[in-house]
């Protein structure tokens, strides 16, 4: 369906797909840690302003 859409005999390889995985699991974790380190600094912040 995505190949006929985007008119492309195949959408990515195998070893595209495979980077672009451990990429997007890394980026996850990255994302994880600023929250866990942000949240903290957000809920003081709140408390302050209340």
């Amino acid at each position: 369906m995505f190949t006929t859409i985007l008119n492309k005999d195949r959408l990515a390889s195998q070893p595209f797909l495979s980077r672009l995985n451990k990429t997007m699991k890394l980026l996850q974790q990255v994302n994880q840690r600023l929250n866990d380190r942000i949240q903290p600094l957000s809920q003081a912040f709140t408390l302050f302003l209340i």
